[in-house]
């Protein structure tokens, strides 16, 4: 999930430069579980889809989601009624995390990590993604799109917070931490 890009992700990293201007502050987008202690990285936040490099990583669940199908008006009017029998037919968009729970019968036209890019190519009459629902709630809200397949459920994910160990995290990474439970808790 591109949480770099979230409105929750820009708000908690806004709140805590403001609270402490003289800290630097270097973020790094990495999707998979990377070696906090060795590359000097402090916090990193995961799906939980990815496997954790070490066993020994405090990790806290931030916030669980699901996923759903979504289409434009558009899209879903010039095809035929989409079903699970011909869902192969469909390009359905979607992230390598979430593909992993799809039908391996189906074809997946687009993988990206970037997900405001699958939410943009389905609100553009591209096909249908296969998103977190957070991600998609006010598109739909607003009718630049709608849920198809509505009666398939699939399991829920989370988001993970990692970092190396409780004892030793300086007072600076304490309060980010916290500011992540508080906004996502």
């Amino acid at each position: 999930m591109a949480l770099t890009s979230s409105t929750v992700f820009t708000s908690i990293i806004s709140e805590y430069s403001s609270a402490f201007p003289n800290i630097e502050i270097e973020i790094q987008n990495h999707q998979e579980s990377v070696d906090l202690k060795r590359q000097g990285i402090d916090l990193q936040v995961l799906p939980c889809a990815v496997n954790i490099s070490d066993d020994s990583y405090i990790q806290f669940s931030l916030l669980s989601y699901s996923s759903h199908f979504v289409a434009s008006k558009q899209y879903v009017a010039s095809h035929p009624p989409i079903t699970l029998e011909n869902l192969g037919d469909q390009r359905v968009l979607t992230n390598r995390y979430n593909a992993d729970l799809l039908d391996y019968g189906i074809n997946i036209s687009m993988q990206s990590d970037d997900l405001n890019l699958l939410r943009y190519m389905a609100i553009n009459g591209q096909g249908i993604a296969f998103i977190p629902e957070l991600h998609s709630k006010p598109f739909i809200e607003s009718g630049d799109l709608v849920e198809v397949l509505s009666d398939i459920d699939y399991p829920d994910q989370h988001l993970t917070l990692l970092y190396p160990s409780a004892m030793f995290l300086p007072k600076k990474v304490r309060v980010l931490k916290d500011l992540f439970k508080q906004k996502f808790g």
